[in-house]
Protein backbone atom coordinates (compact mmCIF):
# COMPACT_ATOMS: atom_id res chain seq x y z
CA UNK A 1 0.00 0.00 0.00
CA UNK A 2 2.86 2.67 0.91
CA UNK A 3 4.35 1.83 -2.59
CA UNK A 4 1.64 2.78 -4.23
CA UNK A 5 0.62 5.87 -2.07
CA UNK A 6 4.70 7.12 -3.02
CA UNK A 7 3.42 6.47 -6.66
CA UNK A 8 0.24 8.36 -6.56
CA UNK A 9 2.74 11.25 -5.11
CA UNK A 10 5.35 10.62 -7.92
CA UNK A 11 2.07 11.06 -10.36
CA UNK A 12 1.20 14.14 -8.86
CA UNK A 13 4.64 15.88 -8.68
CA UNK A 14 4.98 17.56 -12.35
CA UNK A 15 1.45 19.68 -11.60
CA UNK A 16 3.87 21.40 -9.16
CA UNK A 17 6.94 21.76 -11.58
CA UNK A 18 5.00 23.20 -14.49
CA UNK A 19 5.90 26.65 -15.65
CA UNK A 20 2.26 27.07 -15.98
CA UNK A 21 1.52 25.92 -12.23
CA UNK A 22 0.81 29.45 -11.04
CA UNK A 23 -1.51 30.55 -13.92
CA UNK A 24 -3.80 27.28 -13.98
CA UNK A 25 -3.68 27.03 -10.30
CA UNK A 26 -2.14 23.77 -10.85
CA UNK A 27 -0.22 24.63 -7.41
CA UNK A 28 -3.60 24.41 -5.64
CA UNK A 29 -4.27 21.35 -7.21
CA UNK A 30 -1.18 19.78 -6.04
CA UNK A 31 -1.32 20.72 -2.73
CA UNK A 32 -5.05 19.48 -2.31
CA UNK A 33 -4.08 16.19 -3.69
CA UNK A 34 -0.70 15.98 -1.41
CA UNK A 35 -3.40 16.77 1.82
CA UNK A 36 -5.39 13.17 0.75
CA UNK A 37 -2.30 11.34 0.02
CA UNK A 38 -1.34 12.24 3.60
CA UNK A 39 -4.27 11.33 4.79
CA UNK A 40 -4.49 8.35 3.15
CA UNK A 41 -1.04 7.70 4.84
CA UNK A 42 -2.23 8.06 7.71
CA UNK A 43 -5.08 5.67 7.35
CA UNK A 44 -2.64 3.27 6.02
CA UNK A 45 -0.28 3.55 9.05
CA UNK A 46 -3.10 2.53 11.65
CA UNK A 47 -4.23 -0.39 9.40
CA UNK A 48 -0.67 -1.53 9.51
CA UNK A 49 -0.97 -1.44 13.14
CA UNK A 50 -4.12 -3.39 13.41
CA UNK A 51 -2.01 -5.79 11.09
CA UNK A 52 0.73 -5.93 13.37
CA UNK A 53 -0.99 -6.43 16.42
CA UNK A 54 -0.85 -10.06 17.54
CA UNK A 55 -3.28 -12.32 19.35
CA UNK A 56 -2.57 -14.02 22.48
CA UNK A 57 -1.27 -17.28 22.13
CA UNK A 58 -2.86 -18.37 25.35
CA UNK A 59 -6.16 -17.98 23.74
CA UNK A 60 -5.17 -20.16 20.96
CA UNK A 61 -3.84 -22.35 23.63
CA UNK A 62 -6.99 -22.04 25.75
CA UNK A 63 -9.26 -23.27 23.14
CA UNK A 64 -7.59 -26.46 22.11
CA UNK A 65 -7.07 -27.64 25.69
CA UNK A 66 -11.27 -26.84 26.00
CA UNK A 67 -11.53 -28.52 22.68
CA UNK A 68 -9.25 -31.71 23.53
CA UNK A 69 -10.44 -31.96 27.21
CA UNK A 70 -14.07 -31.85 26.28
CA UNK A 71 -13.48 -34.67 23.75
CA UNK A 72 -12.11 -37.11 26.09
CA UNK A 73 -14.38 -36.69 28.09
CA UNK A 74 -17.16 -36.90 25.35
CA UNK A 75 -17.81 -41.24 25.57
CA UNK A 76 -17.74 -41.51 28.44
CA UNK A 77 -20.86 -38.95 28.64
CA UNK A 78 -22.41 -40.89 25.56
CA UNK A 79 -21.93 -44.47 26.60
CA UNK A 80 -25.00 -44.62 28.76
CA UNK A 81 -27.10 -43.17 26.18
CA UNK A 82 -26.32 -44.59 23.14
CA UNK A 83 -24.96 -47.78 21.59
CA UNK A 84 -21.31 -47.94 22.11
CA UNK A 85 -21.04 -48.42 18.65
CA UNK A 86 -22.69 -44.93 18.17
CA UNK A 87 -20.33 -43.57 20.96
CA UNK A 88 -17.24 -44.09 17.62
CA UNK A 89 -19.18 -42.43 15.19
CA UNK A 90 -20.27 -39.77 17.31
CA UNK A 91 -17.09 -38.31 18.94
CA UNK A 92 -15.41 -38.86 15.50
CA UNK A 93 -18.01 -36.02 14.11
CA UNK A 94 -17.75 -33.87 17.22
CA UNK A 95 -13.91 -33.80 17.01
CA UNK A 96 -14.14 -33.21 13.59
CA UNK A 97 -16.41 -29.77 14.08
CA UNK A 98 -14.55 -28.39 16.70
CA UNK A 99 -10.56 -28.87 15.47
CA UNK A 100 -11.79 -27.97 12.32
CA UNK A 101 -13.47 -24.91 14.53
CA UNK A 102 -9.93 -24.27 15.89
CA UNK A 103 -8.21 -24.36 12.80
CA UNK A 104 -10.09 -21.99 11.21
CA UNK A 105 -9.25 -19.56 14.15
CA UNK A 106 -5.57 -20.16 13.79
CA UNK A 107 -5.88 -19.26 10.30
CA UNK A 108 -8.01 -16.14 10.91
CA UNK A 109 -5.54 -15.15 13.67
CA UNK A 110 -2.82 -14.54 10.48
CA UNK A 111 -5.53 -12.99 7.43
CA UNK A 112 -2.21 -11.45 5.72
CA UNK A 113 -0.49 -14.69 5.80
CA UNK A 114 2.68 -16.13 7.48
CA UNK A 115 6.07 -14.60 7.91
CA UNK A 116 7.62 -16.12 4.74
CA UNK A 117 4.59 -14.56 2.71
CA UNK A 118 5.77 -11.58 4.26
CA UNK A 119 8.89 -11.56 3.34
CA UNK A 120 8.24 -11.99 -0.06
CA UNK A 121 6.17 -9.08 0.02
CA UNK A 122 8.96 -7.32 1.13
CA UNK A 123 11.27 -7.95 -1.07
CA UNK A 124 9.50 -6.94 -3.95
CA UNK A 125 8.37 -3.91 -2.47
CA UNK A 126 11.74 -2.53 -1.96
CA UNK A 127 12.66 -0.58 -4.90
CA UNK A 128 9.82 2.01 -5.27
CA UNK A 129 11.43 4.41 -7.54
CA UNK A 130 11.51 0.88 -10.08
CA UNK A 131 7.62 0.65 -9.33
CA UNK A 132 7.23 4.23 -10.03
CA UNK A 133 8.86 3.91 -12.90
CA UNK A 134 7.30 1.11 -14.26
CA UNK A 135 4.25 2.85 -13.42
CA UNK A 136 5.09 5.34 -15.37
CA UNK A 137 6.05 3.71 -18.53
CA UNK A 138 2.62 1.86 -18.37
CA UNK A 139 0.54 5.28 -18.61
CA UNK A 140 0.24 6.68 -21.95
CA UNK A 141 -0.11 10.54 -21.85
CA UNK A 142 -3.45 11.99 -23.87
CA UNK A 143 -3.30 14.63 -26.41
CA UNK A 144 -2.83 17.18 -23.91
CA UNK A 145 0.77 15.88 -22.84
Amino acid sequence: PMTIILALSCLAAPLRDRASARIFNYEFLWEEIESKISTLTNIVSACEKLKCTPIPLSYSRHTSRFFSLFLLSLPFALVKETSPLLVVGIVAAVSWVLFSTDEIGHLIEEPFGTQSEKQVRLETQSHPQGVCKEIFASLKPDEDG
